[in-house]
């Protein structure tokens, strides 16, 4: 058994806080983190920290990117415990999109939609919480919502879910990591 983490947060952009009033929920964002040193979160988000019209696969970390242009971001960490056999196709996943990163594109119009019934045609599009979900899914891991309909809060009802921390995301990464360094692959 492994331990996987996905980490939700409220960055304090423009369009976060159009989210956070939109959906009254304290955190908008989700990422995927695959070792409990937290230098690599894997999501789907702005690619430009100050354009959120142009998105798509990233990795990202507390220190840089659009976590790293502000100074305290509330942050909830998730603990799930994962077999073995689920890591792997976790790892896979994930392994693809960083080959291909192009072969996806930012799901905008879903994004502004995910509360409502309102849906888009969807394929190889993703925004944050659809994509932590397609990570999971893809493992046999149950998700609470659609894939469309995935909001960061309900990772808090996955099966075997902990939360383990919640406060400033610099500071929980601050401890868990030396250095931010973004790797450009998970395995050989």
């Amino acid at each position: 058994m492994k331990n996987i983490y996905i980490i939700l947060t409220q960055s304090g952009t423009i369009l976060s806080k159009v989210i956070k009033f939109a959906t009254a929920e304290d955190y908008n964002h989700a990422s995927l983190c695959l070792d409990d040193k937290f230098e690599n979160l894997y999501s789907f988000g702005r690619l430009r920290p100050y354009n959120p019209l142009i998105g798509g696969f990233l990795i990202e970390n507390a220190f840089t990117h659009v976590f790293g242009r502000f100074k305290y971001v509330p942050c909830m960490v998730i603990k799930k415990e994962v077999t073995d056999e689920q890591y792997d196709s976790i790892c896979k996943t994930i392994n693809h999109f960083i080959k291909h990163p192009t072969d996806y594109k930012f799901d905008i119009p879903n994004l502004f939609f995910a509360k409502t019934d309102i849906t888009f045609p969807h394929e190889n599009k993703f925004f944050c919480s659809a994509f932590v979900g397609h990570v999971l899914q893809t493992a046999g891991i149950e998700i609470p919502n659609t894939l469309v309909k995935m909001r960061p809060y309900q990772f808090t009802k996955l099966d075997n879910a902990k939360i383990i921390y919640t406060g400033e995301l610099k500071e929980w990464c601050g401890i868990k990591c030396k250095m931010p360094e973004i790797k450009t692959a998970l395995m050989n």
